[in-house]
């Protein structure tokens, strides 16, 4: 269960000067607690407690209704017994708290360019309580809250080369904090998966270094054409590791490689076309054609010296190289990702229908331990349709929406990959084409 409070002012002030010149300033705040806990039962087969009935040799072998049948569980032949594990595992306390200011000035530099600078500031303190969820009471622990404080400082020059053309760059430094799951060592199942995960309570934030230039045509009403270039330093970045338990389990959890470089450019396109049909039922309605496309590169860089804390009970250190192979990519992170959506816009009829593709390509799933092949999965290629119209009733507008999900039947496959390009195929499965419809309105 999540609670979160939160607020914020911003004051905009236009200096009366003979430039378009704007200061600006805010404050936010926001707390998020979350308290989170799970049980878990399994059961067992044997024979009955106390000298019962022996386990007849045809029980492993009936039918679910019957395997799980009162006469059964009666004979002691299956148990239902909890699992849930103690000192933390099953719950925990979880809080963060955010006070953010900032200040801006945006204006004109030139009648052809302007320009934004500002800076933010941001004192965070983010921890995670474990504690045993058959006491109540907290589980000691060493690590401390993650307390920090930021100058965040972000730059952006807009050079208008033409009137529906311009040129943007821009500079800025971000960060990225661990989720709560990820810091928690809560034992949970990833469903998808089907794999055992747990936190690391001793990771540590990202900072980001973030540098871009774009080209943007707008050439009519809701077209352009943009094509960017993109680099992206960070430190620690967050990643999944896995590794074997016992009976060849799958486990993962998380660690902060040293450092990781992201480079790449990216294209969009829009365009809108009138067919020309004349009828009643096509007035108004004009087919559009939208896509992108992001072409990047990314590589980890673990030194000799440096290392990572995983939790083993105490967090201790241990060299980088042993779970990272510097200059392989980041996990998460595929080469290619593209997008295309074709479809029909009626503006004054509020209905719009859109086809969709999207394509992923193959990226790590999670890193190998000690530097055992990595998991991949390629995502492929997958098509949705989706349907929105909007009707009025009076000034109270009413949307039905309608999706088809995955009309490819596209499969999920995560592999190892083995000698000659062969996979290993680790998990696969069938998610199946989803259907789905809505019904919103505002008021």
């Amino acid at each position: 269960m999540d609670e979160v409070a939160s607020g914020g002012v911003d004051l905009t002030w236009r200096l009366p000067v003979q430039r378009d010149v704007t200061l600006s300033a805010g404050a936010s705040y926001m707390d998020n607690d979350r308290n989170a806990w799970s049980r878990e039962f399994r059961y067992f087969a044997g024979d009955g407690p106390g000298g019962g009935a022996e386990m007849p040799f045809y029980f492993p072998y009936q039918r679910p209704d019957y395997l799980f049948s009162d006469y059964n569980l009666s004979q002691g032949w299956l148990r239902l017994e909890e699992t849930t594990g103690t000192g933390g595992q099953a719950a925990y306390d979880a809080t963060l708290k955010v006070l953010g200011t900032y200040a801006q000035v945006e204006g004109e530099i030139t009648p052809n360019l302007r320009g934004t600078l500002g800076v933010r500031y941001e004192d965070a303190t983010q921890a995670v309580h474990p504690y045993d969820i058959y006491t109540g009471n907290r589980v000691a622990s060493s690590v401390a809250p993650l307390e920090n404080d930021y100058f965040l400082p972000a730059l952006t020059l807009t050079w208008n080369i033409a009137e529906n053309r311009q040129i943007r760059f821009g500079a800025s430094q971000t960060i990225a904090r661990p989720q709560f799951r990820e810091l928690s060592p809560q034992l949970y199942t990833d469903p998808d998966k089907d794999r055992q995960m747990y936190g690391n309570p001793y990771l540590i934030d990202s900072e980001l270094t973030n540098l871009d230039a774009r080209y943007e045509w707008f050439f009519g009403s809701g077209e352009y054409f943009t094509a960017g270039l993109f680099y992206k330093q960070i430190d620690s970045p967050i990643e999944a590791i896995m590794f074997t338990g016992g009976g060849d389990t799958l486990w993962q959890t998380f660690v902060n490689a040293p450092e990781a470089t992201v480079y790449g450019a990216e294209f969009e396109f829009k365009k809108y076309f009138d067919v020309g049909i004349a009828a009643d039922w096509w007035d108004g309605s004009r087919l559009y054609l939208a896509t992108n496309y992001t072409w990047s590169q990314s590589e980890v860089n673990a030194d000799a010296s440096d290392t990572v804390a995983l939790d083993g009970g105490t967090g201790h250190l241990q060299p980088a190289r042993s779970l990272i192979l510097d200059g392989s990519d980041m996990q998460g992170q595929s080469e290619h990702i593209a997008n295309l959506q074709f479809g029909i816009e009626n503006t004054e009829k509020d209905l719009q229908a859109t086809l969709i593709a999207n394509y992923v390509s193959e990226r790590i799933s999670a890193r190998g331990n000690n530097l055992r092949q990595d998991l991949m999965e390629e995502p492929g290629l997958t098509l949705d349709l989706v349907l929105n119209k909007t009707m009025r009733f009076g000034d109270t507008p009413v949307t039905l929406g309608f999706a088809a999900r995955n009309i490819l039947d596209t499969g999920y496959d995560e592999y190892i990959e083995g000698g000659g390009g062969q996979k290993i195929h680790v998990l696969r499965y069938d998610p199946g084409v989803s259907y789905s419809f809505s019904i919103s309105t505002e008021f």
